[in-house]
């Protein structure tokens, strides 16, 4: 059980890795921003899948990954809206 959680936020070191060798590497890149996502860091997936969008700008897994973190934003920002609604209305 543990191992599953401490494997999953560990993640992200092992591309980090490949990534100090060469800051360029397209699929280190997705791997990355794959595994921020896994754990919840979106903005650091966001922000690392448009590095690899920049790097090779034609790879359409990466503008794939890049709409789906785009729509969870969205849907996150609508729950907490709602939620926050509820608790700042004026009565």
């Amino acid at each position: 059980m543990y191992g599953n959680v401490f494997s999953r936020t560990h993640k992200p070191l092992c591309h980090l890795q490949a990534l100090s060798i060469d800051q360029q590497n397209v699929k280190a890149l997705m791997r990355l921003g794959a595994a921020y996502a896994e754990i919840h860091e979106t903005t650091l997936a966001y922000a690392t899948l448009t590095k690899a969008a920049l790097v090779e700008p034609s790879n359409a897994d990466i503008r794939a990954k890049l709409e789906v973190l785009k729509q969870k934003k969205e849907e996150s920002k609508k729950a907490d809206k709602s939620m926050y609604y509820g608790m700042f209305s004026r009565s």
